[in-house]
């Protein structure tokens, strides 16, 4: 009599909800913050979610404008003018990481910015607005275990007693009377009895309908979220295939390029040869590449004699996932090009069972400054090395 029931709302309960919001466009965003908004207003019981619900879409929308900026030629920016590289930095900085260990995180971080012994305030207030997002996430990653858990209790109560529904009403009403301790204690929530009370409506008024079929914008749409899904239950680590194709799916921005040609390195004999079967690792590189408007080029060129490109940088994503000695970080080094002086040899060593990688890429000065782009990181399997070109000013 439940089956039905209980399987349309324990697959919202699947993942916290704020999963659910992947692949919503700007429109639909838009949308969904006026309707929080009207929740929030309406349910005083779920304050604290929908205040955390309404941060997370606002970051969305962020994100989103961000994208249209970047689009309409607005460059590599965060949400306060720092690199994206830098944006990525500090949210694997918080990434993983517990309510309260935010929380601690925060005060340290407002206690360094107010002492003043912080040199860089903006990478460090970019830092803080990252941070009450995630922290938003892990205050409803908190109340969504506690959802789970009632649920499941519930489910339970269901099967074996046809008293539940009387039990829910029961806990609703002893929720409702806490209700003034928990605005009290900002460790409370009581966010459960909105779920509790779509169980009561399904348990008292079981439905059998039939829902229309999805449309094609729909069925990618769910299926983009399925394999989202999937991809972060993994309790594996990521082939090199797995790496590839999440590192293509990010797509090409503006004046990128896919650079996926490498250089011919002369092969060696290494003492892991006989133990392991030696490899040549996969990658995912792009190059960047744009007009430069110097005084020269002003001078001489215009939007109707565009200049010519010349590449600005580069992205390295090589994978790898099955490193013998996963302590020891993959390192890089540059080589003279012995037939070509404008270029150098970028070779990537990592150790057994791969086998050396070399790249042929401009030669100039690298831009080494964080803010600027500058990545070079080592996490899970995955080297990334990224770095643009410092540009010189034309001088007559």
């Amino acid at each position: 009599r439940y089956a039905s029931a209980w399987s349309v709302t324990y697959e919202l309960l699947a993942k916290p909800p704020y999963e659910n919001l992947t692949g919503l466009e700007l429109p639909e965003l838009l949308e969904l913050k006026k309707d929080i908004a009207r929740y929030l207003s309406m349910d005083s019981n779920n304050k604290i979610y929908w205040s955390c619900l309404s941060v997370i879409v606002q970051d969305l929308i962020d994100q989103k404008n961000r994208i249209l900026d970047k689009t309409k030629g607005g460059g590599f920016q965060g949400t306060s003018g720092i690199h994206e590289s830098i944006s990525e930095e500090v949210v694997n900085m918080f990434h993983g990481k517990k309510y309260d260990d935010l929380v601690a995180m925060e005060a340290q971080i407002n206690e360094k910015i107010n002492s003043g012994e912080v040199m860089d305030e903006e990478y460090w207030g970019e830092a803080l607005m990252y941070l009450r997002v995630y922290k938003a996430k892990a205050k409803i990653d908190d109340i969504h275990v506690q959802c789970v858990k009632h649920r499941e209790a519930l489910k339970s109560q269901a099967k074996g007693e046809p008293a539940a529904v009387e039990i829910v009403k029961h806990a609703i009403e002893r929720d409702k009377l806490d209700k003034s301790a928990e605005d009290q204690s900002p460790k409370r929530t009581s966010l459960k009895d909105l779920h509790i009370k779509t169980y009561i409506e399904e348990v008292e008024l079981p439905k059998s309908r039939t829902d229309p079929p999805l449309t094609p914008a729909q069925q990618r749409l769910m299926e983009k979220r399925r394999l989202l899904k999937e991809r972060l239950q993994l309790n594996r680590a990521l082939t090199e295939d797995e790496m590839y194709k999440i590192e293509e799916e990010k797509g090409l921005v503006e004046d990128e390029e896919e650079f996926n040609v490498d250089f011919p390195v002369q092969s060696k004999h290494y003492a892991w040869h006989e133990k392991y079967r030696p490899r040549r690792p996969k990658y995912f590189n792009r190059v960047k590449s744009g007009y430069e408007w110097n005084k020269y080029n002003q001078t001489h060129y215009d939007v109707d004699n565009l200049p010519p490109k010349v590449v600005q940088g580069y992205k390295f994503n090589l994978f790898y996932p099955d490193l013998i000695d996963k302590t020891k970080t993959p390192q890089y080094f540059l080589e003279p090009c012995e037939d070509d002086p404008g270029f150098v040899i970028l070779r990537f060593h990592a150790g057994p069972p791969y086998e050396d990688i070399a790249f042929k890429i401009v030669n100039k000065p690298w831009e080494y400054s964080h803010k600027n782009g500058f990545k070079c990181m080592f996490s899970n399997g995955v080297l990334h090395l990224w770095f643009d070109f410092k540009r010189f000013r034309y001088r007559r």
